[in-house]
Order: structure tokens, then sequence, then C-alpha cells
């Protein structure tokens, strides 16, 4: 874990990072920021990336399951309360936090990451201009 020199609140820090535009905070943005924290912490490793990549693999299943579970997804049980979206959020959070550390450890820029995403959108629409939808 690296030192910080001074205790920094983490408003403070965030302040500090995370500067919105006009249009709000960038995809981009987001991810160097949460680098910028893992880095406090000393994560990603990459002299054991092999070993961590399957660690935060597991750890994205697992916080997958969590937010499913913040959820009403089983069918044969019956829920008192709707779900929590701002829980749901957090465990969404978590995921990216994992996913952001994978694309790190990998040396995958954010503009990379946000240029896969956008030609997977790409690849989508034509999937479905050609006649692919979610029905089974």
């Amino acid at each position: 874990m690296k030192d910080l020199q001074t205790p920094i609140s983490p408003e403070e820090w965030l302040s500090k990072h995370l500067c919105p535009t006009e249009n709000g905070v960038t995809f981009q943005k987001i991810m160097q920021v949460i680098s910028e924290y893992q880095s406090l912490l000393g994560y990603p490793d990459k002299e054991h990336r092999d070993r961590d990549s399957r660690d935060y693999f597991l750890a994205l299943i697992a916080e997958a399951i969590e937010a499913l579970d913040t959820t009403n997804w089983k069918p044969w049980k019956r829920y008192k309360d709707e779900p929590s979206r701002a829980h749901l959020a957090e465990e969404l959070a978590d995921i990216f936090f994992f996913l952001n550390g994978l694309r790190a450890m990998w040396d995958i820029t954010p503009a990379q990451l946000e240029q896969a995403i956008i030609d997977k959108v790409r690849e989508n629409m034509r999937r479905i201009n050609a006649g692919y939808n979610h029905q089974r």
C-alpha cells in the first residue's frame, strides 16, 4: 500500500481527481480515478498478473452474484420489499472496480476500453439490423 503523505478525506480526494465537464464526468476519467485510487492500495500487481487475473475474475463473479441477490429474481420466492436500486448500484460499482483493475493490469488504456465498447455496440447494431433479437 502506498503511503499518503497527508491524510485526505474521500470528498477532498474525489473533488481533486473527479472534475466534471459540462456534460458530466467522462467514462475515461472515471476509469483513471479508480486506477489512481487502486494504486494507493498497491493494485494491480502486474508482476503477478496471471494469478491476480484469476482472483479479479472470481471477484467479478462474486460481485455479480451479490448484485443479482439485490434483485427479486427468484420466481419461486415471495418478496416482501421492492429491490433496492441504491444497493444494486453499489454492487455494480464493485463490479466496475474489479473490471477496471483487470483493464489496468493488462495495460488496456481507458481509451482502448471505451473504443472496444463502441465497437461492440456497432457490432450488436449490425446484428440487430440483420434480424437478431433477444426473444427466444
